[in-house]
């Protein structure tokens, strides 16, 4: 089954294009995008669950800044979501929506999900434009509809503008946990009566031309939301702390219309040349460690996500493998929050690494050893967000 599965993903990717593909979509191929909050970066993970002739799969897991007007301070909205995009829309759609949403439908014919199309992409390579289909926000109960009929729907929220092709660029990423720069087309956008262009910038790969990075600036918002105005001087003037962003919500559908930014930070998969798993055993065989960026952390916790799973379950087979290996296991952050805070999460998190692999996998618990380095030790910058993402990490380090 395995097979069948891995064959049908490169019949797909064949037949969407004849370049050698730089990131494979395949089942298990995973995009980090990070947005950076006052109080950290929140990070959401779009997994490819699986890749078949008419369709591919997609998860969504996402936690965010809670924005409700009586949410606590700091806490955390958590938003899951699964997409089906149809293979012939990886080929041609022009529309591309990159919302996501819980409790929506799931296929929205005529769309991408997580970037723009085969076409798409060469129609800017080779004539220098086309035209791109966005949606800016969701219906006023967050969610997103297919049917026509229901007033609201991605299709009457779209707005059309024309791309063009501004040039090209190399973007530094994480990819398999190594830093590499890869090849990408940016383009811009206008959209009718937004301040400022809107900008793209797409994997060079015709395969699968992700959506690297975007910076966009919607159309001016429509009529306040009722009752909004009257319910924050309400508010304020007993005191309470209100979202000022909120307060100002404007559009008959949406919440809010203004600028947003999407920026990729991470990209592992588990098909293709490489093997993830092998990667690893050469890296901790060979230089004694190895930097790990696909155990992924709740937001300011040391709870680990599902999405860490197969880098778990790949350490726990390493571990039985290599009977005579024990390890260091040394958690890290970025500089976000107090140097006391860091040292205590970097702490837990590093711990909650080995619990997994001894309750979860049964590998012996006297063959670890953690520690935690808060800020301690960067390896980019802290003031970027592709920096923040190096920063955070969990490094392995083999003691015999």
């Amino acid at each position: 089954m395995r097979n069948l599965t891995i064959a049908v993903s490169a019949l797909l990717a064949s037949s969407l294009a004849g370049a050698a593909s730089q990131i494979p979509l395949c089942p298990g191929l995973t995009v980090v995008t990070a947005l950076a909050e006052t109080k950290g970066d929140y990070e959401s993970i779009k997994t490819v669950e699986s890749v078949g002739p008419q369709e591919v799969r997609i998860n969504y897991s996402a936690e965010v800044a809670d924005t409700a007007l009586f949410a606590e301070d700091g806490s955390v909205m958590q938003v899951r979501e699964n997409r089906r995009v149809r293979t012939q829309d990886l080929r041609a759609a022009r529309h591309y929506l990159a919302v996501f949403a819980q409790e929506s439908d799931q296929l929205f014919p005529g769309t991408t999900a997580i970037g723009t199309s085969t076409s798409v992409l060469r129609n800017l390579k080779a004539q220098g434009q086309d035209s791109i289909v966005f949606n800016f926000d969701t219906t006023a109960e967050g969610e997103l509809r297919v049917s026509r009929q229901n007033p609201g729907n991605v299709y009457e929220l779209a707005v059309t503008a024309k791309l063009e092709r501004v040039g090209t660029v190399k973007v530094p990423l994480l990819v398999n946990d190594r830093r590499v720069d890869l090849d990408a087309i940016k383009a811009r956008a206008q959209f009718e009566g937004a301040s400022e262009p809107s900008e793209f910038i797409f994997l060079d790969d015709e395969e699968n031309p992700l959506t690297l990075r975007f910076s966009i600036h919607s159309p001016p918002p429509g009529e306040a939301v009722p009752g909004m105005a009257e319910t924050c001087a309400m508010m304020k003037a007993a005191g309470m702390p209100v979202d000022e962003e909120l307060c100002s919500a404007t559009g008959p559908w949406a919440p809010t219309a203004r600028s947003g930014t999407l920026t990729v930070t991470k990209i592992n998969y588990r098909c293709g040349q490489e093997n993830p798993a092998s990667s690893l055993e050469n890296s901790l065989e060979k230089d004694r460690k190895a930097d790990i960026y696909s155990i992924y952390f709740s937001f300011n916790s040391d709870v680990i996500r599902k999405e860490s799973e197969p880098t778990l379950k790949e350490l726990a087979n390493l571990m039985g493998k290599h009977p005579d290996w024990k390890l260091s296991i040394h958690g890290h952050t970025d500089s976000i929050a107090s140097d006391r805070y860091n040292l205590d999460l970097s702490q837990r998190r590093a711990a909650a690494v080995v619990n997994a692999l001894t309750s979860r996998y049964g590998v012996d618990g006297s063959r670890f050893s953690f520690a935690g380095h808060g800020e301690s030790s960067p390896k980019d910058t802290n003031e970027t967000l592709e920096g923040r993402a190096r920063n955070r990490r969990v490094e392995l380090i083999r003691l015999q």
